[in-house]
């Protein structure tokens, strides 16, 4: 003699789960590309606001400010800002970068020039923001998948 115990709708459950996971990428990836592009522009716009003014010096007969050290750099032809872009790195990761050399001196120091931050704090913040935005994603799965 035996018994079979057999979940009845399995295809519909399997379906289901499968639209669950393809609604989880889904989010993930609208908030990671979301992530990229707002790390970027934040970027592009700390660059340009030119938030101190140190020393001046004139560049194509107009003047222009260094910043303050331990300030974000400010902005001269613009080269840096327009080198700020991203990819994405994996299924909840996202890179913003620059390929240009001083991009990394200015955010650092050198042994000569006191460090510049500006991607630092930038990305501490979106940070937050992107556990949360994922946190979300996952949690309205979850709320979709017990109705």
């Amino acid at each position: 003699m035996s018994f079979t115990v057999e979940l009845k709708g399995q295809e519909e459950l399997v379906a289901e789960m499968m639209r669950i996971e393809r609604d989880w990428e889904n989010g993930i990836e609208k908030e990671v590309n979301k992530a990229g592009l707002i790390l970027t522009t934040s970027i592009k716009k700390r660059y340009q606001a030119i938030e101190s003014r140190g020393v001046s010096y004139v560049r194509g007969g107009e003047t222009a400010y260094r910043s303050k050290p331990g300030n974000p750099p400010n902005t001269d032809e613009g080269t840096l800002v327009k080198s700020v872009t991203f990819k994405r790195t994996g299924a909840a990761s996202v890179e913003v970068f620059t390929l240009i050399p001083y991009g990394a001196m200015l955010e650092w120091g050198t042994h000569k020039m006191a460090a510049r931050p500006l991607w630092r704090p930038e990305a501490e913040k979106m940070q937050k923001m992107f556990n949360g935005a994922i946190k979300a994603v996952i949690e309205k799965g979850a709320r979709k998948a017990n109705r």
